[in-house]
């Protein structure tokens, strides 16, 4: 493993590529299957599988930090930097010798507030640390679950994912009217946004037109969520006719079946309309979850 010292990018070098770095990769896989006949017409059968997967830097040529909890070694892989939400200014915040450490924008009431995490009296990329769990989950788990009685079946697919986060885009999620001022205003962002009455019960800062404002829509833990979810993949339920009845008109089986797709979902999202297996980007947010539903009929002569 050879050693380089990375150097900022202000620095005028151009150093070659070299594959270097040192990852631990740790987990585990298991399944449970249960089938069991009772009685004569009653049969069911449940697969279970869970997955542990978890990474770590070991080694990383990252340019030096000023602080230790800046360092990307020691963290999973993708693993989000960002500001560590403290309250929303108020206008007691904004007087002279308030004590609010110091920050690169002129901030209003309801507008977020950081934390100076190295005590410096200053907000900057100095205070930054890992926040949430990185974008794809640590622990994946599903379950296939089936039964048939007489001539009914009937079958359903779960799934689920925990120690996930996403950390939600600019647009259109951080900013409320798109970096355009052009998106429409999205129900939670104006239920859940900063008013003097509200305060430290809002979830969304103040509303502004005011595209070049940036600062509240920085990377921070304040933007983002737990997307663990429990879901519904699809189930379906269907019925045979009797072959009785079948050969008096010359049929040797039908079967009628309903089924469904994203029937449930169990997740923190839901309240902004956030597919938890979707990124959160502008394109994936334009278009809502979708449920489909299908009847049918299979006929072989």
């Amino acid at each position: 493993l050879t050693t380089l010292n990375t150097v900022p990018a202000y620095v005028a070098a151009d150093l070659p590529a070299v594959n270097v770095g040192e990852v631990e990769n740790k987990g585990y896989e298991a399944e449970v299957k249960w089938r069991q006949q009772v009685g004569s017409d009653f049969f069911y059968y449940i697969n279970a599988n869970v997955s542990f997967a978890r990474n770590k830097i070991l080694y990383m040529d990252e340019v030096p930090r000023n602080e230790p909890y800046l360092r990307r070694t020691g963290h999973p892989v993708g693993q989000i930097f960002g500001y560590v939400f403290d309250s929303f200014f108020t206008e007691e915040d904004l007087e002279p010798d308030s004590g609010v450490p110091e920050h690169p924008y002129q901030a209003k009431p309801g507008d977020l507030q950081f934390k100076d995490l190295n005590g410096d009296g200053v907000i900057n990329e100095d205070d930054q640390q890992p926040v949430g769990y990185p974008e794809y989950p640590e622990y994946s788990f599903g379950a296939n679950i089936g039964f048939n009685y007489k001539n009914f079946d009937f079958t359903m697919v779960w799934a689920g994912a925990a120690h996930v986060s996403r950390l939600l885009e600019y647009e259109p999620y951080r900013h409320e009217f798109g970096g355009d001022g052009a998106w429409s205003l999205m129900k939670w962002h104006a239920e859940g946004r900063w008013t003097p009455e509200k305060g430290e019960d809002a979830t969304f800062p103040r509303l502004s037109t005011t595209v070049g404002q940036r600062y509240n829509n920085m990377d921070s833990d304040f933007w983002m969520r737990d997307a663990s979810y429990i879901r519904l993949k699809n189930a379906e339920i269907g019925y045979n006719l009797s072959p009785e009845f079948l050969q008096k008109v010359g049929l040797k089986n039908v079967r009628v079946y309903m089924n469904g797709y994203n029937l449930l979902t169990f997740s923190k999202l839901n309240s902004i309309n956030l597919d938890p297996e979707e990124n959160t980007n502008a394109y994936n947010a334009a278009y809502p979850v979708v449920k489909v539903y299908n009847f049918g009929i299979n006929v072989d002569f």
